[in-house]
């Protein structure tokens, strides 16, 4: 337990990242980087091919906050559960594999039985 905090704290840094880097994509001045771009500008010249495929680029860097932020919650859950147990939880999975099999497995028995 005393490496999963830092590294939940680096995960939620990396979200943070994440998070910054998409607004910064999608809130850029297509002029000015081809200025910058005609000038020769290596940096120019990268942010411009990144361009001309935005949508490739803003879903990778979703995906990449989406696995940040959902191996942060994975690791504080499994802390939380190790501190207080399984109190008034009504699911007692530990990992997002056993989330889904617990709660397709309860959905499908809760329709059975009250349809």
């Amino acid at each position: 337990m005393l490496i999963t905090i830092p590294v939940i704290v680096l995960l939620v840094l990396l979200s943070s990242f994440f998070a910054a880097a998409e607004m910064a994509f999608v809130s850029i001045d297509k002029l000015k980087v081809r200025e910058e771009s005609v000038k020769g500008r290596k940096n120019a010249l990268l942010i411009e091919k990144l361009l001309e495929n935005p949508d490739q680029v803003v879903s990778a860097i979703v995906i990449g906050n989406n696995l940040a932020n959902i191996t942060a919650s994975i690791l504080a859950g499994a802390i939380a559960t190790s501190l207080v147990g399984n109190i008034g939880v009504g699911i007692d999975c530990n990992s997002s594999h056993d989330f889904a099999h617990c709660h397709f497995r309860r959905s499908d028995s809760k329709g059975i039985r009250n349809p």
